[in-house]
């Protein structure tokens, strides 16, 4: 008897594992499927449709009309309608901007609008409120500043079609230009740290891990070959907080390069990393797609990981850099007549300089996402996000 009741007790508790293995196994398939359609679905549709938007330059998302004559007021006033990624201390900046330009304009609050020549929107989530525009005058300028990527922007942008006269962006198509940073004449004599002085190699400095860049991948596989310590929320060492580029000059000037890897792969998307890396006198390695490119420096300022065909080929050539004395310096002579201005701001007086023109076609983005997807990067999707998670977190550190 004893013994039935144990094989009976037996079954039954290998009926409950089998069932518990069927189970896990249900949910494991589920979840590959998942991540099979997360990481390689793509519709085909939003491609075509991406294709047809990014090379039309016919711009259908701008309507014009006749041209506007400006008020010749000697002064332009700018009514800052939003906060700047929550701060309302860009109000001070603009108008600490507005000094060193060659026109007069001013920066006003919101309760300034009413009477201003423009009214400034910050594109940020949330910053931008729709529902809480102002009441339109139809004589006034509304003007959007977006410095954020297309594949970051998580909003609907549908629901500001028709809202905004000028752009204001890095974008080179932009009604402003307002770059991340630009070279200026050089004022005074600057040193940098002699070449043998420089005693490591390479450093990175990473703030969004999961990026659509990829850039750990890229700094995995260069870590192979050269040494490169990774600074940052998504490195192992930390940053300087007192530092606006992480690292002092001093310190930076201790390494040869720096990769200056931007986080996307967007139309003239170069932000700080480079223009830090020039400041601080270190070479920067850079990651540009064709699109992305900054016009304004060439292959004896920088060096772009896509002008190798592997990633291997790079290290060697950085290696070959590093080993040769005037190969290096001839990176850095554009030094001696340049500097650079890394101000979020230094554009504005572009802005001011616009405002005075005497007369200027009324526009309005009638497709203003038309304009924002107008990229040769996909606009943002949640799927993507969820991918780029899925490869950061769960497949890169398995080494897949």
């Amino acid at each position: 008897m004893i013994i039935k009741r144990k094989c009976w007790t037996k079954r039954v508790c290998c009926r409950k594992a089998l069932q518990i293995f069927k189970i896990l196994c249900l949910v494991q398939c589920v979840v590959v499927t998942i991540l099979y359609l997360v990481i390689f679905y793509e519709d085909s549709n939003d491609v075509q449709n991406q294709i047809i938007e990014t090379f039309n330059s016919e711009q259908p998302y701008l309507t014009t009309f006749d041209k506007m004559t400006f008020s010749n007021q000697s002064e332009k006033t700018v009514a800052v309608w939003t906060t700047f990624f929550r701060s309302h201390s860009w109000l001070h900046n603009i108008n600490s901007a507005f000094l060193s330009c060659t026109h007069k304009c001013r920066a006003v609050n919101e309760k300034g609008a009413l009477y201003s020549d423009a009214l400034l929107f910050h594109y940020q989530r949330y910053d931008l409120h729709v529902h809480q525009l102002p009441k339109r005058n139809p004589d006034q300028i509304w003007i959007i500043y977006l410095m954020e990527p297309t594949i970051y922007i998580e909003r609907n942008v549908v629901e500001l079609n028709s809202v905004f006269n000028w752009t204001m962006s890095y974008r080179r198509d932009s009604t402003v230009y307002a770059p991340y940073g630009s070279f200026i004449r050089r004022r005074s004599d600057t040193e940098t740290k002699p070449f043998l002085n420089r005693t490591k190699f390479a450093f990175a400095v990473f703030s969004r891990c999961d990026d659509f860049g990829k850039r750990y991948r890229i700094v995995r596989e260069l870590q192979k070959y050269v040494n490169i310590d990774v600074y940052g929320s998504c490195g192992h060492l930390k940053c300087d907080v007192r530092s606006q580029g992480c690292l002092s000059t001093e310190k930076a000037q201790d390494y040869l390069f720096k990769l200056s890897f931007e986080n996307s792969h967007c139309k003239d998307y170069v932000t700080e990393k480079l223009w830090f890396s020039l400041k601080q006198g270190v070479v920067p390695v850079v990651n540009w797609v064709k699109g992305q490119e900054e016009t304004r420096v060439n292959s004896s300022h920088v060096i772009n990981l896509y002008d190798f065909h592997t990633i291997k080929d790079l290290a060697k050539y950085l290696k070959s850099v590093a080993a040769n004395q005037s190969l290096y310096n001839s990176y850095l002579t554009w030094r001696q007549e340049l500097d650079v201005e890394t101000s979020h701001f230094h554009s504005f007086c572009n802005l001011c300089q616009k405002l005075h023109q005497s007369t200027v076609r009324r526009q309005v983005y009638s497709k203003f996402s038309g304009w924002v997807t107008n990229d040769v990067c996909p606009k943002y999707k949640f799927v993507q996000k969820i991918r780029a998670w899925i490869d950061r977190w769960i497949l890169f550190p398995i080494g897949l």
